[in-house]
C-alpha cells in the first residue's frame, strides 16, 4: 500500500488537477512540480469489451513507437490487466483518482520504475468511461520501456461513505 505522500511530486500535482477537474473548481495551476505534465497526458476510454485505447502524448514519453500499444491494458499482464480495470471502476464510482505504480524493463535490461495517476473526468466530458491518465517515469534518467509492466503497488481511492440517514429518536424522561 502506498500513501499519496510517497508519489513523485509531478504526480501529486496531477492527483490534485484531477480532483479538482472532476469537482468543477478552478483546477489548480500546476507549478513547478508540474512542468512538462501536458508532455505526459493521456485520455483512456474504457469499452464495453474492457479494451483500453489510450490517446495521447502521455504514453509516447515511456514507450518506444514500435513497442507502444493502442491498448492501455495490453501492457500489463491479464492479472494485472483485472486489477488496472478494477482501479478504473473504483476511480469511476468514488469520484478520486487512484495511481498505479509498476516496473517495467528499458531496452538495455535496466529496471525503470512508472507512476500512472488514472482520475474520471467531468460528466459533461464522460459517461464514467473515460479517464485521465498521467504517466511519468521515476529516476534520475528515464529511459524508454521496452514490453509489459508489472504492477508494485496501486494508491485506490477511498470509497464514498454515505451520509448518515436523519433519524428520529425517542428520549423518554421519568421525573
Amino acid at each position: 500500500m502506498i500513501g499519496e505522500e510517497t508519489c513523485c511530486s509531478a504526480t501529486r500535482a496531477m492527483l490534485a488537477y484531477a480532483r479538482g477537474l472532476v469537482r468543477g473548481d478552478d483546477t489548480p495551476r500546476l507549478g513547478s512540480e508540474g512542468l512538462g505534465a501536458a508532455d505526459r497526458i493521456f485520455v483512456v476510454n474504457r469499452r464495453p469489451d474492457d479494451s483500453l485505447p489510450a490517446v495521447g502524448d502521455g504514453l509516447d514519453a515511456l514507450f518506444a513507437p514500435h513497442d507502444r500499444a493502442g491498448d492501455l491494458g495490453r501492457l500489463f499482464s491479464p492479472p494485472d490487466r483485472r486489477l488496472v480495470l478494477a482501479l478504473l471502476d473504483a476511480v469511476a464510482a468514488s469520484g478520486e483518482p487512484g495511481v498505479i505504480r509498476a516496473h517495467g524493463l528499458a531496452f538495455d535490461g535496466t529496471r525503470v520504475d512508472v507512476e500512472l495517476m488514472l482520475g474520471g473526468l467531468p460528466a459533461f466530458w464522460s459517461r464514467g468511461d473515460r479517464f485521465l491518465g498521467h504517466a511519468i517515469a521515476l529516476g534520475a534518467d528515464p529511459k524508454l520501456l521496452a514490453g509489459r509492466l508489472t504492477i508494485g503497488a496501486l494508491l485506490t481511492p477511498e470509497t464514498p461513505r454515505p451520509k448518515p440517514k436523519p433519524q428520529l429518536r425517542l428520549v423518554v424522561s421519568n421525573p
